[in-house]
């Protein structure tokens, strides 16, 4: 994503999660909610600064501000090159990296199962919804919550909530909507108790949101996720390749006799400048190769008798694009460019990651993560 791309979404994701109370400084956005959740209780550094003197002047403020409010300096920064002058300041001001995050978007329209009238949507959070997401993920007693909670009403948003076997409350998740129709919407508070996880709850609340979302003519969505939260990126990873499974299907079922994976232009090398680790790359490089495989399985279980297989010419793709309205090789490109979207390319279709991350000042004397 571009950077002129991303200062607007700073602008959408700000809005989405406001903070109980918020100052301008030069151009950076001091937040603070009684030090519940780190977004609502960092600085937003929206204009960094031309200069090295103009950042350091902000950053005494910035300490300043929140040292009076008994809460520790952190930014939310996004790797872009707008803010490399103000990471190297921080780097040598003693300021660490922590909770790295990728910030992920895809464009509307979603083409999944509607499995939607199982999920519960309403305009704000009821108590269970909130019993719930706070049992997950809160930090802290009732007084807390009471913030957290008008953190989350101080965004038009849509609450989702499943339900397991037994009526009990399974899963939650918010889709805020700071823009309105024809903006993006965003992706929070993904909750599931911690008995019933990977029993398809999240993919529910998730495919419901977004519907929700597209009924509502949203533009696209973004989320984001924590480096470290392993499940929560092979659900959004598995979402995008049933995506790419289902068009390479659609492929063969208009005559194709290849696949392309488009993953000939992955490395480790290129997954590892995204964070990435080389396991965790050659996984993904494979996993494009399994999925056509998958999709050329099923093609043939459906297909008694489909005799040669045989690659249409230019007539034949079109005609078939006017029968069904779209175009099957344009769409499997662009799905599997989406699923790629680890590599930084545009994405389409499906989540694109870019990266931001948290930095901490740690107090000096005794290392702690509150000023003494």
């Amino acid at each position: 994503m571009e950077p002129a791309a991303m200062t607007g979404l700073d602008a959408l994701m700000d809005a989405a999660w406001p903070p109980v109370e918020r100052e301008e400084s030069g151009g950076w956005v001091l937040r603070a909610a009684a030090g519940v959740t780190q977004r609502a209780n960092s600085v937003w550094p929206r204009e960094p600064g031309p200069d090295s003197g103009d950042q350091l002047a902000l950053l005494r403020a910035a300490r300043l501000w929140y040292r009076n409010r008994r809460l520790p300096l952190i930014f939310q920064v996004f790797e872009d090159p707008r803010v490399e002058r103000l990471s190297a300041l921080l780097d040598a001001e003693g300021f660490t990296r922590q909770s790295e995050t990728l910030v992920l978007v895809r464009d509307g329209a979603i083409d999944s199962p509607d499995d939607a009238g199982e999920v519960e949507i309403s305009a704000g959070p009821s108590a269970e919804w909130l019993r719930l997401w706070w049992g997950v993920d809160g930090r802290g007693d009732d007084s807390e919550l009471a913030v957290a909670r008008g953190i989350l009403e101080g965004c038009p948003s849509l609450y989702a909530l499943v339900r397991d076997d037994g009526g009990q409350p399974a899963a939650v998740g918010r889709l805020a909507l700071p823009g309105g129709a024809g903006a993006r919407g965003g992706l929070y508070c993904m909750a599931t108790r911690p008995d019933v996880r990977r029993r398809g709850y999240a993919a529910r609340i998730l495919r419901a949101l977004l519907r929700a979302g597209d009924a509502r003519a949203l533009a696209g969505y973004w989320l984001l996720v924590t480096v470290a939260n392993a499940g929560a990126r092979e659900l959004y990873a598995r979402e995008g390749s049933d995506l790419v499974r289902r068009v390479h299907l659609d492929y063969f079922r208009s005559g194709a006799s290849a696949a392309i994976t488009a993953s000939y232009q992955a490395t480790p090398q290129g997954f590892a400048q995204r964070g990435i680790s080389a396991d965790t790359a050659l996984e993904l490089i494979a996993l494009s190769v399994r999925l056509a495989d998958e999709a050329r399985r099923e093609y043939l279980s459906e297909t008694p008798s489909p005799g040669p297989c045989w690659l249409p010419d230019r007539s034949d793709l079109m005609a078939h694009t006017s029968r069904t309205g779209r175009n099957t090789a344009a769409t499997t490109a662009s799905a599997e460019r989406s699923f790629w979207s680890s590599t930084g390319r545009e994405s389409r279709r499906w989540w694109m990651p870019e990266r931001t991350f948290l930095r901490v000042r740690r107090c000096r004397p005794c290392r702690k993560r509150r000023p003494c």
